[in-house]
């Protein structure tokens, strides 16, 4: 008999981890080891069973899923992660595919696209649709952003002055401002209102619910 696919669950959701495992469940060759709710649950339920795929949510408090994908990944290299997210953004596209996920998919899949997407997945191949393909090819020509940088760009999201930055930075605000110089160049936009809104719309900034 041919050995199931093991399977983490790792959602802070509890209804949808308990759908996913009935969805999951009905395929013989699939077999849910076990489910996670947050970072230190995920961490410790991938040591102990080293499942062979991890199907992940992105946005869960504290360490969200990208820190797990890339712990993950810092255990195993050669880990198969399936994201499951209610969000289909470029800039969290990107970062997972770059942080080595292997498929992206949105929660309101259906089953059988679920289950064919997992066994693509185990098979070696790269689960994504081709309008991801499209978003993670075009972010992939667009320079990155610096840490700081981004943590400059939350900040003028908020509505925060280059004055308000320096002194939360504990730097001059022509330092700032030549940082806010190099962001808009690499967002390509004019103006704050204009760096905000594609902040935003392509996910690298993320408002808290």
């Amino acid at each position: 008999m041919t050995k199931p696919i093991t399977i983490l669950i790792v959602d802070d959701h509890l209804m949808f981890r308990v759908g996913i495992r009935s969805v999951l469940t009905t395929q013989p060759d699939l077999q849910v080891v076990a489910e996670a709710k947050n970072y230190v649950e995920a961490l410790e339920a991938y040591r102990l069973y080293t499942p062979d795929l991890v199907i992940l949510d992105l946005r869960m408090p504290g360490r969200g899923g990208l820190d797990i994908l890339l712990d993950i990944h810092m255990i195993r290299s050669d880990a198969k992660t399936l994201i499951l997210s209610s969000f289909a953004n470029e800039e969290e596209i990107y970062q997972t595919k770059k942080a080595g996920a292997n498929g992206y998919l949105l929660k309101d899949v259906g089953s059988e696209e679920l289950i064919s997407g997992i066994h693509q997945i185990c098979r070696g191949q790269i689960c994504l649709s081709a309008d991801m393909r499209a978003l993670v090819a075009e972010r992939r020509s667009m320079p990155d952003l610096t840490p700081r940088e981004v943590e400059i760009l939350k900040l003028i999201v908020k509505g925060l002055t280059n004055r308000e930055i320096a002194t939360i930075f504990g730097t001059s605000q022509n330092t700032i401002r030549n940082q806010t110089i190099s962001i808009f160049a690499k967002l390509e936009v004019t103006d704050r209102a204009e760096a905000a809104g594609a902040a935003l719309q392509r996910g690298i900034v993320i408002l808290d619910a």
